[in-house]
């Protein structure tokens, strides 16, 4: 008798397992829920902090008077948004003036962007000037070159510690 009544209870323990596994329907509703993700528009730029040059003696046979640094700028936006980055320089040109604070003296420097790299050099200016980085962004970093000209009407400038400050703006 006590066998048939774990056979009964273990049997009814394996029908009420099954019926909670596959539970019989009685019917079904179907709605929508709506997904929504907005992303904003978002762009960065990494610039180099300071560029450094030193005009001057090279060697015995060879005087520096008129110096270049190449640098990166870096821009990040999202993918397919239009930007433009723009320096504060004083013409389509991208020139401006560096001055030595003690003695005010002046000499010219120039500022350039490589599109493609060093052998696509470029103004780099303002809109306004028509001398303005422009692209799209692809999402990810997009690398440029640009160049640092100091004296560039290569002559002997006086002796001096020459400087300047120049904002570069990205809108988009």
């Amino acid at each position: 008798m006590l066998k048939n009544k774990i056979t009964t209870a273990t049997g009814l323990a394996f029908g009420l397992a099954m019926a909670a596994a596959n539970p019989a329907f009685a019917a079904t509703e179907t709605q929508t829920m709506n997904i929504t993700a907005v992303q904003a528009a978002v762009c960065k730029m990494g610039i180099p902090d300071d560029v450094f040059m030193q005009l001057g003696e090279k060697d015995e046979n060879s005087v520096i008077v008129a110096l270049s640094a190449i640098q990166d700028l870096t821009v990040t936006c999202n993918k397919d948004l239009p930007y433009t980055v723009e320096m504060d320089t004083a013409d389509a040109s991208g020139n401006f003036v560096m001055t030595d604070a003690a003695t005010s003296k002046e000499i010219k420097a120039r500022a350039s962007f490589g599109l493609s790299g060093p052998s696509n050099w470029q103004p780099f200016s303002t809109t306004a000037n028509n001398a303005a980085l422009t692209s799209v962004g692809t999402g990810a970093e997009q690398v440029f070159s640009t160049r640092i000209t100091v004296n560039t009407d290569a002559t002997y400038a006086a002796v001096g510690t020459y400087t300047a400050e120049r904002q570069i703006t990205i809108s988009y």
